[in-house]
């Protein structure tokens, strides 16, 4: 593989002096000296595995700058791939020409040759382009010797191959989360530990799709019914309760009255984010370089503008673009790539630009233009002229000494770095903080008197539904069924003429309902009299 005969020296110590037992029938039993290839678990067999993925990809290369395996490329002036590696799997992409096959076919019995291990073939499959003959299809897997075609089933959960209806591409993941939920509902769990499960494994299901697509709203709505009425509040399947507090309450941070539950849309934004955040911020690797060419080679990134012909994928980029714009800024190293008047420079906390007339000979200015040349700090006269009102907000700022490039940075929190964590939050505030209560914040601390107090999680829980009076007491189940009266008092009422005939129908639909549900809660509908004047229709 090209290692140096001191290096291999080094790493088979590492693998030849460590020693094994056997345990057998719970005793332990002789011992043994590996020779070659190390034990499932560990530690040096990550590193090992990229030891051999970096000689594959080198390979690869090699072969892409001979030209004897040059790749696709999904634009013009997009760079050219023709391998991919992700966790175990690896993708190589090459033309059905016979030199291409055969050059990957050599690449892959060098890297057998080298590593001492054996391509499946049984585990490997091939994926056609719409294009290729049935002949050139026998052709290639004769020649690669793998007979299964690929392109179809799921990947990580999500469709191989899928076209612009969505539907398709999402249809199993709320079909995943409902039997996950009944499943986790049958081991009668109490609220808290339902709120366990809810938030480590339910929410998180659906964690891959919304990393790389947005998922649709009705998706999202049809997954927040499932987490609530399917799991939460219904004890079992075929056990039905009532919903007491809707869903945006529900996702409310502890300490504005909710629960902490995640949204499922603004955590999918907050992931998009960051994909936006890693094309701002390493513009040269491989994932900027292939989007950027074929989406943004007319205008930049942040200012470029949705199209009717982009991918879903695409479009699910630029909404965590729009999420990464709102605290988004720059901080000044050496000045050189930060535009004077456009740029959003001027404070560390939130995005803020320079505004005022601009002329033209001024539009083109960078702030390298109003540091000093010698001593890369701030020049006091240029920025007296320049920006007279905005000189002391100015000067707090501390451009490099060093010569540091500009760099982004995402201004929420102090650290500067962009996180799933606080983007979700920064979204959570903007809808559910600017509906607080200030004085309900300043009287009551709902960690200091719920969450951190010392009893059993599912006391807590407890406590929380006292507070919010969504406990089933005969107060509030009659508040609900009056409620469920009245709308489909309604309803009958549209529909027929007669009112006294209307409520007749509901008592004969409904009146076994009442009855056979509230046993322990006598209800009294005295304001529903007044529509009839019999009252045992009521």
């Amino acid at each position: 593989m090209g290692f140096h005969q001191d290096y291999i020296t080094w790493l088979m110590q590492c693998i030849s002096t460590v020693s094994y037992s056997f345990l057998i029938n719970e005793e332990v039993l002789g011992s043994g000296i590996p020779s070659r290839g190390i034990r499932h678990g560990d530690p040096l067999s990550p590193y090992v595995f990229i030891f051999c993925g970096e000689f594959l990809s080198g390979m690869c290369r090699k072969s892409q700058l001979d030209r004897k395996l040059a790749g696709i490329k999904v634009a013009t002036h997009s760079p050219r791939i023709n391998h991919l590696l992700f966790a175990y799997d690896t993708m190589f992409f090459v033309h059905s020409d016979p030199n291409s096959c055969l050059t990957l076919k050599t690449i892959l019995n060098d890297y057998e040759t080298a590593s001492d291990q054996m391509i499946s073939a049984s585990k490997s499959s091939i994926t056609f382009s719409a294009k290729i003959t049935p002949e050139e299809k026998l052709r290639i897997k004769q020649t690669m010797g793998i007979e299964k075609e690929g392109g179809i089933g799921k990947y990580l959960g999500l469709l191989k191959h899928f076209g612009r209806n969505k539907k398709d591409l999402f249809a199993s993941i709320v079909d995943q989360i409902k039997q996950k939920a009944i499943s986790l509902a049958s081991r009668q769990l109490s609220q808290a530990g339902k709120l366990t499960m809810l938030k480590s494994i339910l929410s998180l299901m659906p964690t891959f799709a919304m990393t790389c697509f947005e998922l649709p709203g009705s998706l999202c709505k049809r997954i927040h019914s499932t987490l609530t009425t399917r799991f939460w509040w219904d004890p079992s399947e075929t056990k039905k309760r009532i919903c007491w507090v809707s869903w945006d309450k529900l996702t409310k941070p502890k300490n504005i009255e909710g629960l902490g539950f995640r949204d499922i849309q603004q955590f999918n934004r907050a992931l998009l984010g960051k994909l936006a955040w890693r094309i701002v911020t390493k513009p040269d690797c491989l994932m900027a370089r292939t989007l950027l060419e074929k989406y943004c080679h007319n205008k930049a990134f942040l200012k470029t503008t949705y199209s009717a012909s982009a991918s879903h994928g695409w479009r699910g980029v630029l909404k965590g673009r729009d999420v990464l714009i709102q605290h988004l800024g720059k901080v000044v190293g050496n000045g050189n790539s930060i535009r004077l008047w456009h740029d959003p420079w001027l404070s560390t906390s939130s995005p803020k630009a320079v505004e005022g007339p601009l002329t033209l000979d001024d539009k083109d200015l960078a702030v390298v233009d109003v540091l000093t040349r010698e001593t890369c700090i701030w020049n006091r006269a240029a920025l007296e002229k320049q920006f007279p009102t905005l000189l002391d907000e100015i000067l707090l700022l501390h451009p490099s000494t060093t010569g540091a490039e500009d760099s982004y940075a995402w201004l929420q929190p102090s650290s500067g770095s962009y996180t799933t964590k606080s983007v979700y939050m920064s979204l959570q505030r903007k809808g559910a903080l600017q509906e607080l209560n200030a004085r309900l914040l300043a009287s009551f601390n709902w960690y200091r008197f719920v969450w951190n107090t010392q009893a059993f999680p599912k006391i807590q829980v407890f406590l929380w539904k006292t507070i919010q009076n969504v406990l089933p007491t005969e107060e509030n189940l009659q508040k609900k069924v009056y409620s469920l009266t009245q709308s489909v008092l309604d309803a009958e009422n549209k529909r027929l003429p007669c009112i006294s005939s209307s409520i007749a129908s509901l008592h004969n639909k409904y009146g076994t309902w009442f009855h056979g549900h509230l046993p322990f809660y006598p209800c009294r509908l005295q304001t529903l009299r007044r529509n009839s004047t019999d009252p045992a229709t009521v």
